[in-house]
């Protein structure tokens, strides 16, 4: 599979994490194991994204069992590791 696709796919994952709260637990059991077995991507710019994800997937789920929780801003990318059009 294209390093683009994988990339897209885990920014797509990271869109529902952020918008579909109430689907936190059933995320935990599809997709969490398969988010951690692709920390060892060999494509810097998508291992990024995939820990991006789950950060964000850690996020949520932090938010939605503590109401007093604030999440602080998520780090963006260096310049040199985004994605030029």
């Amino acid at each position: 599979m294209n390093w683009k696709v994988r990339r897209a796919s885990a920014k797509t994952l990271a869109a529902v994490i952020v918008t579909r709260s109430e689907l936190l637990e059933e995320l935990y059991k599809e997709v969490a194991h398969k988010l951690v077995s692709r920390f060892k991507e060999r494509e810097e710019t998508v291992k990024l994204e995939v820990f991006q994800t789950f950060s964000q997937l850690l996020t949520r789920t932090r938010a939605a069992n503590n109401p007093k929780y604030v999440p602080v801003s998520q780090p963006q990318l260096p310049p040199q590791l985004r994605f030029r059009v």
